[in-house]
């Protein structure tokens, strides 16, 4: 086996006709980009300042996309890796191409600079590429793929040597106006979810989600029957901030209870709300995740929990719907991050549980009842919700 730790040196090795199928290469990992779950381009910094473009695909015989996703994770930019992987050259334009099918952190970068973000600055930039990228998901302007770090702010290290658009300097204020207005109209595509007829263009802004879920939820479930609950609380699990809980009981005067494991930081709105009404007050937090033992330390506040509410819970998502089934009681959540990495086991029709649409089918699947239906903002926007009504036939799959 073969070791490198300059273009040079694996340039020779493809020269003198050495065995370049299992070759290790030592350089600092520069940049890294996930096409999909099964495939991955990036660049390795090299001894002598130079980068190697580098692969890493799913294959027969050679990765599956879990392990591509693994790998995917375990490299950091910034971090001095020990890679294994195959030499080859790229067809058209000759160049080195490190076919990576194993990897180690040597040292990592957050070890060295603790708190402090890897950059690279110009000289460390190398592309083979001669026209850019051909994905779907890039801004095109006069024809050519524009660069999103020199329209976004001006930040692009390659400049010159860039292989995306930037356009004349003279142009670049109308050029930015228009990269901006495709892209808002690229994402708004992109993140649309299949049934979703709400036109994107009156979708309200992410930061209102919590305001629009909330009016939702008053007029689904009705307030009258969520304040007359004896007793009751709605259960804001994975809450965060608690902008959601904070919402239905200032607004709405309905008892909320967050349930979070960190210490709840309140938003500057919700101290001014608190500072202009005496008798005001935040709604009151669990500190804890969501799981037997705390529904077991706080059993009655979950048997008097009116609602089960959940506005991008992440790796709570399922939690929250298994419990509410559990328990029979109401409950509505929007999912967002699927968390496959940490939920690797999840399958729906002997399929892995990896992308949004069937995490939501995975979800629906817990019961026959289960309803859907889409909120007016941008992002994730997709409801899952029970009425009491719903759980008057068959019982749930959990």
């Amino acid at each position: 086996m073969s070791a490198a730790t300059t273009k040079a040196a694996l340039d020779a090795l493809l020269v003198d006709g050495g065995d370049v199928s299992n070759v290790t290469v030592y350089g600092q990992l520069s940049r890294k980009r996930l096409l999909s779950r099964g495939l991955i381009f990036g660049d390795l910094l090299l001894a002598d300042n130079t980068l190697l473009n580098f692969m890493v695909r799913s294959a027969e015989g050679w990765l599956t996309k879990e392990q591509v996703v693994a790998l995917k994770f375990a490299m950091h930019l910034g971090d001095l890796l020990t890679a294994r992987g195959r030499l080859e050259r790229t067809a058209g334009s000759n160049q080195l191409m490190f076919v990576l099918f194993e990897c180690s952190v040597t040292v990592s970068w957050e070890s060295v600079h603790p708190g402090i973000a890897y950059s690279s600055d110009q000289s460390t930039f190398y592309t083979s590429a001669d026209s850019g990228s051909s994905q779907t998901n890039m801004v095109t302007l006069q024809g050519r793929n524009a660069c999103k770090h020199h329209f976004n702010n001006a930040s692009c290290v390659r400049g010159a040597e860039c292989q995306f658009f930037h356009g004349h300097p003279d142009e670049y204020n109308d050029l930015r106006k228009e990269w901006l207005a495709k892209r808002l109209q690229l994402k708004q595509k992109v993140s649309a979810i299949q049934g979703d007829t709400h036109d994107p263009a009156e979708k309200k802004l992410k930061r209102a989600r919590a305001h629009v879920f909330c009016d939702w939820i008053v007029a689904t479930f009705g307030q009258k029957w969520l304040q007359q609950r004896g007793g009751g609380t709605v259960l804001d699990v994975a809450g965060g901030r608690g902008d959601l809980s904070f919402e239905l009981w200032a607004n709405h005067n309905i008892p909320c209870t967050l349930v979070e494991p960190r210490l709840r930081k309140p938003r500057k709105q919700h101290l001014k709300a608190l500072a202009a009404d005496p008798g005001l007050t935040l709604p009151r937090q669990i500190q804890a995740c969501l799981d037997t033992t705390t529904m077991v330390t706080h059993s009655s506040t979950f048997d008097l929990a009116t609602l089960v509410v959940g506005m991008h819970p992440d790796e709570a998502t399922e939690v929250i719907v298994d419990m509410a089934l559990r328990l029979q009681k109401p409950f509505a959540v929007v999912p967002c991050c699927v968390m496959s990495r940490l939920f690797p086991t999840r399958r729906f029709e002997h399929q892995v549980v990896a992308t949004y649409d069937v995490f939501v089918q995975y979800l629906r699947s817990k019961h026959p009842n289960m309803q859907t239906t889409f909120l007016p903002f941008g992002g994730k926007n997709q409801v899952l919700y029970m009425l009491p009504c719903h759980y008057e036939s068959p019982p749930p799959k959990i």
